[in-house]
């Protein structure tokens, strides 16, 4: 019978230590949001800044090509890059 009552007490420890667990948990998740949530202007502007760099990029890597004369085979490159990585993602997806 004691073991009964030694077994109860010790769920009851495990239960407040739980509960006590997830309240600290709780308030530090307050405290730590994500910096993206925290500084939304700021993170917006840098992406806005990496799009265009890398667009500025390959558009000046373009022009040095020679794609630029030819939008057909720029465009045809484009579709082709497309379609690899659509097949390359939807066999990522399937392992």
């Amino acid at each position: 019978m004691n073991n009964n009552g030694s077994n109860y007490r010790e769920l009851d420890l495990l239960r407040k230590l739980e509960d006590t667990t997830k309240e600290l948990n709780d308030k530090l998740g307050q405290k730590t949001r994500p910096a993206l949530i925290r500084y939304p202007i700021t993170f917006g502007l840098l992406i806005l800044f990496g799009i265009v760099a890398v667009n500025e990029g390959a558009k000046g890597l373009l022009e040095k090509v020679g794609f630029t004369d030819y939008p057909v085979y720029l465009l045809l490159a484009g579709l082709i890059v497309l379609v690899v990585t659509g097949t390359v993602y939807k066999k990522l997806i399937k392992k």
